[in-house]
This record gives C-alpha cells, sequence and structure tokens, in this order.
C-alpha cells in the first residue's frame, strides 16, 4: 500500500508541468525538516539551483519518508490540497541551468 501511495505522489508531482510547491518550507517542517538525512528545499540559499535540481530535491524528500505510512499520507494530502497556483511549474523537460 505505501509504495503504490509513494508512485501515485511521484506521479502527481511531476505532472501539468509541476516543479516545486511554493510553500516548499511548510511542506518540509510538515515531513521533518530535522530528521537525520533530511534534505532541506532549495530555496532561500538554494534558490539559484536549476528547475530540474529543484524537481529532483522534491523527489528526493518524498523518497526519504515512502516508509512511513503516516507521514507519506500526510505528504500526499498537503500537496494534493494546493491550488495549482501553489506550484511553481515549467515545462518538460526541466532546464538544468542555473536560475543566476
Amino acid at each position: 500500500m505505501t509504495e503504490a501511495v509513494y508512485r501515485a505522489l511521484v506521479d502527481y508531482v511531476t505532472r501539468n508541468d509541476r516543479v516545486w510547491p511554493l510553500p516548499w518550507h511548510e511542506f518540509s517542517e510538515l515531513i521533518g525538516l530535522n530528521r537525520p538525512g533530511f534534505l532541506p528545499p532549495l530555496i532561500l540559499g538554494g534558490a539559484m539551483e536549476s528547475d530540474a535540481a529543484k524537481r529532483e530535491r522534491l523527489l528526493a524528500q518524498i523518497a526519504h519518508i515512502k516508509d512511513d505510512p503516516e507521514l507519506l499520507e500526510k505528504a500526499d494530502a498537503f500537496l494534493r490540497s494546493l491550488p495549482d497556483e501553489e506550484w511553481f511549474k515549467a515545462p518538460d523537460p526541466l532546464s538544468t541551468k542555473d536560475r543566476w
């Protein structure tokens, strides 16, 4: 069941040109920004990273919690609750060039 939720969430966040959620810090706090091995969102100091790097980071965050069914459900509910305006979007293939 957890694997199915994980795969569905990955599919969701990579569909319709989604790259990263605008309330990314809030999402990161929800799923455990201070957990060992957790990768922080690429905002503020990471804002210059490419769109591809940002999507990969979001996917890495989701992968980090995929074996925790309760946390994965919370992540799924949070991300799916965001309206389209709350997502940074860019068409695939995503740019691998830094923003600066």
